[in-house]
């Protein structure tokens, strides 16, 4: 069976996709949300970031291997050299990330107090 794989010309989408897919956990095995996780090779590359369940998914050419970075807040979480599509299995990356420091940092973000803000009126002339 021969599979080929073309590109709409509308869209520059795979009529047969391959990805490079997988989840993104901490070292203590929660999902990693909003990593970026980056695909390069030569001349091609891109990114996405993870959902709320850590996972990806990046659309690449069947047989071709590619540099896989993951980075979170700018900060390098795990690198692999040498990566490429396989549509049976899901890549798991467990990275250094502690979750504890990653939930802190949700939660600062979803508890702002907004009840401290300066409500002083003025006046222009």
């Amino acid at each position: 069976m021969v599979l080929s794989c073309t590109k709409d010309p509308n869209t520059g989408v795979s009529s047969n996709p391959n990805f490079i897919k997988g989840t993104v956990l901490s070292k203590d095995k929660e999902p990693v949300i909003g990593a970026l996780v980056n695909i390069s090779r030569d001349n091609f590359s891109k990114s996405t970031e993870t959902d709320t369940l850590g996972k990806f998914a990046v659309e690449v050419e069947k047989d071709q291997e590619y540099s896989m970075t993951v980075t979170y807040n700018d900060e390098l979480i795990y690198q692999q050299e040498r990566v490429t599509a396989d549509e049976e299995e899901d890549l798991i990356i467990n990275s250094e990330l502690d979750s504890t420091a990653h939930e802190e940092e949700l939660n600062i973000i979803d508890t702002v107090d907004t009840s401290q803000q300066n409500t002083d009126s003025f006046s222009v002339d």
